[in-house]
């Protein structure tokens, strides 16, 4: 009858250790990758994100013919022919504001969340792209984040019934982004 050596248990012990490491170190990089496949999760540094602005009214604006802009304009078009705004004056896509942000959020169609400090989840997609280089129709461009040293990340696209800040249209006066993740693009999905 063959003995059990010490040296047999500590490997099996030292195995079972590493694959419990393994496990635990695995499990939350699948999840992240589960969660999150194909989407982009940016962080909004503490400081910015704390204002909106309203944008143009769509009904009023127009944009170059076949370009990006031009090409989301005309969904909307087509899905709201009769109804332009919500009530509060915001303009939505499939449920989404349209929005303008600076290009580290996205390009034009992209389907945007911006996760707010409360919690609240605000659906967009990006409809414009604010300027990030003088230019004579915009003496004052917006930083890496937004206008005013990222405090303005979001722009809504909406009528004049929204608020100097559209934050206080939706009970945020006090809030700030914090995160934003973007899940595809409406003109290539």
């Amino acid at each position: 009858m063959a003995k059990k050596t010490k040296r047999k248990v500590e490997t099996l012990t030292t195995v079972q250790g590493y694959a419990i490491l393994i496990i635990l170190l695995i499990t939350p990089v699948l999840f992240a990758y589960l969660y999150f496949n194909g989407r982009v999760v940016i962080d909004i540094p503490e400081g910015c994100g704390w204002y909106a602005t309203r944008e143009w009214d769509l009904n009023y604006y127009d944009c170059a013919v076949g370009s990006n802009q031009y090409k989301v304009d005309q969904l909307w078009e087509q899905e709201s022919p009769n109804k332009r705004q919500d009530d509060q004056g915001f303009q939505k896509l499939y449920g989404r504001y349209l929005i303008a942000c600076t290009q580290t959020f996205g390009e034009v169609g992209d389907k945007i969340d911006f996760l707010m400090s409360d919690g609240t989840v605000l659906k967009c997609i990006i409809y414009d792209s604010k300027s990030q280089k003088k230019t004579y129709y915009d003496q004052h461009p917006a930083d890496k984040w937004g206008h005013n040293d990222g405090a303005v990340v979001l722009e809504f696209v909406g009528t004049a019934a929204l608020e100097d800040n559209p934050y206080k249209n939706l009970g945020l006066q006090k809030e700030h982004t914090v995160r934003a993740i973007r899940y595809g693009n409406i003109l290539k999905d």
